[in-house]
């Protein structure tokens, strides 16, 4: 079976019939195996940005996968629309301030908007962080006073003029993203939910502060949909801070995880001391990102928390 029958039966196999595409010579093997199938059905545009929008549209009406195909070269540039810049190189506490080694980053995303350019982007959508704003007390928004305190949150703070200020060069709307805590499936194990689920999993008990801090989680999933409505309806040059918009004392968050997994609801609590300088409050103020694009979470701590210790694979606890 040649790759493109495989490609073509994995589609038909997940219910992926409707297609969209413009032809050219490099994509005949695909739209030849798409026509064998028998069960999927290809709809041709006049350009390739048209296939794009047409799979976008698919994908919103219906809830399944939109898939384009284009030709190679700028047939397949002209699919793509918005380039999300995610990339960040050393984030682990041991590296998180290091300015030299935050500086690359800086590099990188500079890189990044100029391989936006070269692609035929017309929008850029970079991911910032609530570290930009240092220790502050409220919800955060785009007029919040910047003031980072460690070379992570300096380095992205930088990245999001610089970023901005090249776009405006190219040409390319820019939009920056100050994501707050987001939590789900294949999160790092050293954030507090996940170590909190797999301590009490593995049958030790985690130890946690008083856990008094005004927290804002939010759902991988609904994070992504935040994404991709900030890329189809975001305005050029805003900043957006992403998070559920409903803080939480943290004590609630731990209470929810003990109750799901059949532990005493305080399981943990108050065992260790605040940090030095702990942050007590990280809240998202999402009312600017609802009005420009209709963003709301839809998934609860508890389903979300549900969907994530569902997806733990217990053989590695």
């Amino acid at each position: 079976m040649l790759v493109c029958d495989l490609i073509a039966k994995y589609f038909s196999d997940n219910d992926i019939l409707d297609i969209f595409g413009y032809p050219g010579g490099m994509v005949t093997y695909l739209m030849d195996a798409f026509s064998r199938n028998g069960k999927i059905i290809q709809h041709l545009s006049y350009h390739e940005q048209g296939s794009a929008f047409c799979a976008c549209g698919y994908a919103q009406s219906t809830g399944k996968i939109g898939v384009a195909y284009a030709t190679s070269g700028p047939g397949a540039t002209n699919l793509i629309d918005v380039f999300f810049h995610f990339a960040w190189g050393n984030t682990d506490k041991t590296t998180r301030n290091d300015p030299i080694l935050q500086e690359k980053n800086i590099k990188y995303s500079l890189d990044a908007v100029n391989l936006a350019k070269k692609l035929g982007c017309k929008k850029f959508v970079g991911a910032g962080s609530q570290t930009e704003y240092g220790r502050v007390e409220g919800k955060l928004n785009a007029s919040t006073p910047i003031n980072p305190d460690i070379a992570y949150g300096m380095a992205k703070y930088a990245v999001g003029r610089l970023t901005n200020l090249r776009c405006r060069e190219f040409g390319i709307e820019h939009i920056w993203v100050r994501i707050l805590s987001v939590y789900g499936i294949y999160d790092n194990p050293n954030t507090m939910i996940s170590y909190a689920i797999n301590e009490l999993l593995a049958g030790r008990e985690p130890e946690f502060t008083k856990c008094e801090q005004k927290w804002d989680y939010l759902f991988s999933e609904d994070a992504g949909r935040a994404f991709f409505l900030i890329g189809e309806k975001g305005k050029a040059n805003k900043t957006y801070c992403l998070g559920s918009g409903i803080p939480r004392p943290l004590a609630d968050y731990v209470k929810t995880i003990n109750k799901l997994l059949d532990k005493p609801e305080n399981t943990g609590i108050g065992k260790k001391d605040y940090a030095p300088n702990q942050v007590m409050h990280l809240e998202a103020d999402i009312s600017e990102l609802t009005a420009d694009t209709g963003f709301l979470p839809s998934i609860s701590f508890e389903e979300g928390l549900k969907r994530t210790i569902n997806s733990i694979d217990f053989g590695n606890l």
